[in-house]
């Protein structure tokens, strides 16, 4: 009854839970998927029940074979002569249910690779096997023709001058990534090539995670899968470098508009660390540390992100371990690392990414009390829009975690500023009300007397997300109330 409530999709040979729906999410539960595996395994006539039971289910539609409910139960590993067990039910089934019996019989002698397969049945013991069987004669006459038709494109595909410049400029790549490889492997080698491997890592990590991240290095280094290993060891070697630009010679860079070539295969070689079990912050100095965070935090890689991209209330965090750990362990070192890339971001006029935003949360506190002091130091008194962004974003965390009469003094020495902007004085006005109402509520009714919506909705916005988080009140009535 189940299987007919389902209907087939995008997830190849795995099951997954039922919230996941993207392709790229298949490979983020592979300990549930062993223990699942394991089972049917250990319980063969389920499985292959249950693999028949979704052949039938799925066999009326035209879809790929990889793409139905039966290679669910099946996964990447067959059982011992599931061949055999195909195009024998195939024979059975002829008679009786023909589509399903076709699919199987496609299985029996695919040539396709979905993993740990057995070879395919050969044209002899097929041919045999249909001998009494008519359906099935029609069905493998009409797969040996467009076998025999598929061998003809392909060859005239191999002579085709597109393809042969493809195949002439991938040669070229990997021939220039052999012509270095004793040096890539040793986290040396030209910083070119090792950003482009580190760009393409960092691409897959933030589609997918690290499995979809080997996916695209895979990929991009076929056909030789060696220098997938020479590579990823190669991270981990450039990662324990100590002439790599130091912080303040990565925010430099940025402020210029340019990034260094050795930041994506670093933090690549940060992931390879923990996914062969180290910790990075063992052997990582101070200046190693402050290297790794301003890496990171201007990498524009993602925090979270969605496992179903319909249902935005489920995310989860996908920032590195070793960057959790020193929230954790090593907040001055983040704070710093705060500072000196806030600044950068601002100077180059930057909206805050989702780092700025986290700083209110209650696991940046140790990080946010140490930062935000400087961070509201690096706004000047015009600001473009992005700029403004990021001081909401700052201001945000200080209400939080800054003392008031400090914030209060800050603010008050900011407000005297001639010259401000409205939006950002704005900013700073609102701010005032929960750490110097006294002195600002005159100022800020003073400032929309004129009743400029835009100053009007700005002040509201600001209002109403603060006392969300900082339900501040003035005797008996809450702050937005004022």
């Amino acid at each position: 009854d189940w299987l007919e409530l389902v209907e087939n999709n995008l997830e190849h040979t795995e099951l997954v839970p039922a919230h996941c729906s993207a392709v790229r999410l298949r490979s983020r539960h592979e300990r549930d998927q062993k223990r699942i595996y394991g089972w049917l395994r250990d319980h063969p006539e389920i499985q292959l029940g249950l693999i028949l039971e979704g052949v039938k289910q799925n066999a009326h539609r035209k879809i790929i074979l990889v793409r139905t409910i039966g290679m669910k139960f099946l996964g990447k590993t067959a059982p011992p002569d599931f061949r055999e067990w195909c195009m024998k039910t195939a024979v059975r089934l002829a008679n009786e249910y023909i589509p399903a019996s076709r699919h199987l019989a496609s299985w029996a002698t695919t040539e396709e690779d979905w993993g740990q397969w057995e070879a395919p049945l050969s044209d002899e013991w097929v041919a045999a096997a249909i001998e009494n069987t008519p359906a099935l004669q029609k069905w493998n006459s009409e797969r040996l023709a467009g076998r025999a038709w598929l061998a003809r494109e392909k060859a005239r595909q191999r002579k085709s001058p597109s393809l042969t410049r493809f195949r002439e400029r991938q040669q070229a790549y990997i021939d220039s990534i052999q012509e270095h490889l004793p040096a890539i492997q040793e986290g040396e080698g030209p910083p070119g090539i090792l950003h482009e491997l580190g760009r393409v890592y960092l691409s897959g990590l933030e589609t997918g995670g690290a499995d979809q991240a080997h996916e695209d290095l895979r990929w991009r280094l076929r056909p030789d899968p060696a220098l997938f290993a020479a590579v990823t060891d190669g991270f981990r070697r450039l990662a324990h470098r100590r002439d790599l630009p130091t912080l303040k010679e990565i925010t430099q860079l940025y402020r210029q508009g340019r990034v260094s070539l050795f930041a994506a295969p670093f933090l690549a070689g940060l992931c390879e660390e923990e996914a062969a079990g180290s910790e990075p912050l063992r052997y990582l100095d101070k200046v190693g540390l402050s290297r790794a965070l301003g890496f990171y935090l201007l990498s524009g890689l993602p925090t979270q992100r969605h496992p179903n991209p319909r249902l935005l209330s489920i995310t989860e965090d996908c920032r590195p371990q070793w960057y959790r750990l020193a929230l954790k362990n090593h907040p001055q070192a983040v704070a710093s690392a705060f500072v000196a890339v806030s600044r950068v971001r601002v100077a180059v006029k930057e909206a805050p990414d989702q780092h700025v935003w986290d700083l209110a949360k209650e696991e940046y506190e140790g990080v946010a009390r140490l930062a935000v002091p400087a961070m509201l130091n690096a706004f000047p008194s015009r600001c473009t829009e992005p700029q403004v962004e990021s001081l909401r974003a700052v201001l945000r965390a200080a209400l939080r975690y800054m003392a008031p009469d400090i914030l209060g003094q800050h603010v008050l020495n900011r407000i005297v500023r001639k010259g401000m902007d409205n939006a950002q004085r704005m900013l700073w006005l609102a701010a005032g009300l929960f750490v110097g109402c006294k002195q600002c509520l005159p100022e800020l009714l003073e400032f929309v007397a004129d009743r400029s919506e835009a100053k009007l909705r700005r002040l509201v916005q600001f209002l109403a997300r603060m006392a969300v988080s900082s339900p501040i009140r003035i005797g008996q009535r809450p702050i937005w109330r004022i």
